[in-house]
């Protein structure tokens, strides 16, 4: 179909996807968004996701994406890992609950290529590991949405 045809949809997806959450989420504790996104290149298609995520998936706008957490906190990135960061297309979204936070504590991609290097499917499968850590604290969350805000 036409590209403005698929954005059409792809935006309707999305606004649904937000309300969803807004409306399903309890902000206590933290969440975790997994799936095939299908961003791509498209810099519509980015920014209508990451800003959704920002304004309607949590109150205080901090929202992270594991592999560029991963990349930011240095753990390392498989050349599948790197491949699907670069490639766009599957996100896994995290936030801190104002009860609990999660902290990224690595990432593997077992479900990429086989033995030959041809790929398994279309996508490669990620696994981000977290564990609970305390919430952030007020200082820290207003920190975080300033700088989440100013990346975007």
């Amino acid at each position: 179909v036409p590209t403005a045809r698929a954005n059409a949809a792809y935006f309707r997806q999305i606004a649904a996807l937000d309300a969803f959450i807004a409306a399903g989420h309890d902000p206590r504790r933290p969440l975790i968004v997994a799936g095939d996104f299908n961003v791509g290149k498209e810099a519509l298609r980015r920014a209508t996701l990451l800003g959704g995520a920002a304004v309607h998936w949590h109150p205080s706008g901090r929202v992270a994406d594991a592999l560029h957490e991963a990349g930011r906190l240095g753990l390392p990135l498989s050349a599948d890992a790197l491949f699907s960061l670069n490639r766009a297309r599957d996100w896994q979204f995290f936030a801190a609950g104002s009860r609990a936070g999660l902290a990224l504590t690595g990432l593997t991609a077992p479900f990429g290529r086989d033995a030959d290097g041809r790929m398994l499917s279309d996508h490669v499968g990620y696994v981000a590991d977290f564990r609970f850590v305390p919430p952030p604290s007020a200082g820290e969350t207003l920190a975080a949405t300033r700088n989440a805000r100013s990346r975007a």
